[in-house]
């Protein structure tokens, strides 16, 4: 089974998401693969090909973790690309918060803890838009639409399985994991 862990969105985001979606196909010309709404999310953490015996211990982790945050905001903040802008695969939306960095770290350790291979890379959080080689995308598009005000409250993260149908991916929630109860921070 192929999983990761990620937050997924409000309807209201996920609107907010495609409208940018269609602004920079429309108003700049971007072309590339645009994620479909429903597979619109921020990844925490990605654990690949995964047995069916693992994920007990994969839930029980993902539980604990879930108790020792409380709700938080995260604020919506800039387009960007990877891996350069010379040469774009993937057109992403930028999030900041600093609580999302801790919730990140302490996945990435309690899965850790049971035997799962931790990340290399640096963590940047980011909701892809687009992928498959972005055609279209300049500095300037970037530079120009570098603030993006919006904000939304975690309240939860998700396993999620993901599957290969015809016509790409489609992202389905194994298990829900409630934050405790709390004020929301940033």
């Amino acid at each position: 089974m192929r999983i990761f862990v990620s937050i997924g969105w409000s309807q209201e985001t996920i609107a907010f998401l495609q409208t940018w979606q269609v602004k920079l196909q429309q108003e700049y010309g971007i072309k590339g693969y645009w994620q479909k709404p429903n597979n619109l999310h921020l990844t925490l953490k990605f654990l690949g090909e995964v047995g069916e015996l693992k994920i007990k211990d994969i839930h029980k982790a993902l539980k604990e973790v879930g108790s020792q945050f409380c709700p938080f905001e995260i604020i919506f903040q800039d387009l960007g690309v990877f891996p350069t802008i010379k040469a774009p695969r993937i057109l992403w939306m930028g999030v900041q918060s600093t609580v999302l960095i801790s919730l990140q770290i302490a996945i990435e350790s309690a899965l850790r803890n049971i035997g799962i291979t931790p990340e290399f890379r640096s963590y940047q959080p980011h909701i892809t838009l687009a992928s498959g080689g972005i055609d279209g995308i300049n500095e300037n598009i970037l530079k120009k639409d570098r603030t993006i005000l919006r904000t939304e409250t975690v309240a939860t993260f998700e396993l999620m399985q993901s599957v290969n149908e015809r016509g790409g991916h489609i992202y389905r929630s194994i298990r829900s994991y409630p934050l405790k109860k709390g004020d929301a921070t940033i």
